[in-house]
């Protein structure tokens, strides 16, 4: 153990070290001293010193050189004097000393920051949450509701049994089929079911506005008014409220014309003219055996044309001017006894023309110009009495013009 002498002066080290780590100890109004008891060497104790103007003996502020430090606590200060020694930068520049009426008065204010901050900050959340509500709610979507979700396989099952279509083009999202039934489904406010009677023509409809790629700024389809007759550009027989006639001309409609157009079979008027569709016309387009007129100038439409008319007998007017359709006319144009205007110009229609075509006999505009036929221009031509208007310039056709064409009364010149 060390001798009385040594604590002496590691104790006077330690007080070097809590002088620096501590000067403004002379300013506490309390502080701790060890008293070092009777000279008998008897242990000593601690004792607060209160400055009390009624003590008779009072060390002053800070002196602590007059009272010896306990043993045990020496070698723990010159362990933390040797600390400081070797690390400067532990040694704090100031000790702030805050009374308890002060740390009292600074956790109220703090409280009162708080309090004013959550009170501010609380109603402008709710109120951007009520605002992004209101906009997601304004916006029609496809997410699937917990409501509709299971009917989405039944009413898919339906459709496919009613139209032929294949399951597999479903499993397209981006196909115009998958788009119709999605929107359908979770956002047509009509909530079909398997059983409406109206399911495959709300789905053939939505399937063209997909497959033409429509807008909401030309169409308002996607809108979803409950009543497809009410529909831009549709219009529906009185009796049934089925689809009477579609008029999308000059929508800027791109894309192609979907097979589904052929499962409105009450449909007697199709206007696509002067839009940007392309692509073959779908072979079910001959099951709108009810089509009255058809008119699809101005387009890029390509492939045959004539192969699927032939099997519209309540057909009028066919109008497929400047498109790109091909093929030749076929045998069997004389089933379209109602034909009153065919304008097959600016085509790649080639072949000879059929004697065939001297049986409509309620043709009164044949216009035949800018393709690509060949062969003589037949004499039946002449049977064609109500015929009104004919051109066949740049067509392809050679030989001399058959003077049966003078047979034509009503020809204008």
């Amino acid at each position: 153990m060390a001798s009385e002498e040594q604590y002496d002066e590691q104790a006077t080290e330690a007080q070097a070290v809590v002088a620096a780590l501590y000067p403004d100890a002379s300013q506490d109004t309390d502080k701790e001293h060890y008293d070092d008891g009777p000279e008998d060497g008897s242990n000593g104790e601690y004792y607060t010193e209160d400055q009390d103007d009624n003590d008779d003996e009072v060390d002053a502020p800070g002196d602590i050189s007059s009272r010896s430090i306990a043993p045990e606590l020496v070698d723990e200060t010159v362990m933390d004097a040797e600390l400081v020694l070797a690390n400067p930068d532990l040694v704090p520049s100031r000790r702030c000393n805050l009374s308890r009426r002060d740390k009292v008065n600074l956790v109220i204010s703090l409280i009162i920051i708080a309090v004013v901050i959550v009170g501010v900050a609380v109603p402008v959340v709710l109120i951007q949450g009520e605002k992004a509500e209101e906009t997601e709610s304004s916006v029609p979507t496809p997410s699937p509701t917990s409501s509709r979700v299971w009917e989405y396989d039944a009413i898919r099952d339906q459709i496919v049994a009613d139209t032929g279509t294949s399951k597999d083009v479903f499993d397209d999202p981006s196909s115009p089929q998958s788009r119709a039934l999605d929107w359908i489904v979770f956002v047509d406010p009509a909530r079909l079911t398997p059983e409406s009677a109206n399911l495959i023509q709300r789905y053939a409809l939505m399937t063209l506005y997909y497959g033409s790629d429509a807008s909401e700024d030309v169409l308002d389809w996607e809108a979803g008014a409950k009543d497809e007759c009410t529909w831009a550009g549709i219009g529906c027989h009185d009796d049934a409220k089925t689809v009477k006639s579609i008029e999308l001309e000059d929508l800027n409609l791109a894309g192609t014309l979907v097979s589904e157009i052929g499962q409105l079979t009450k449909l007697d008027t199709l206007v696509l003219s002067e839009n940007k569709m392309e692509g073959s016309l779908p072979a079910s387009i001959s099951f709108l055996v009810n089509l009255k007129d058809l008119y699809l100038h101005n387009n890029f439409f390509t492939g045959p044309l004539l192969d699927y008319a032939v099997k519209m007998p309540m057909l009028e007017e066919l109008d497929a001017c400047c498109n790109s359709f091909s093929g030749t006319i076929p045998l069997d144009i004389s089933s379209l006894m109602a034909l009153r205007v065919l304008g097959l110009h600016q085509n790649r229609f080639s072949g000879p023309l059929p004697t065939e075509i001297g049986t409509l006999s309620a043709l009164e505009f044949l216009v035949l110009n800018d393709n690509v036929f060949g062969g003589t221009i037949v004499s039946e031509l002449g049977q064609l009495r109500n015929l009104t208007y004919l051109s066949m310039g740049t067509s392809g056709f050679e030989g001399q013009i058959p003077s049966e064409l003078g047979l034509l009364s009503k020809l204008q010149a």
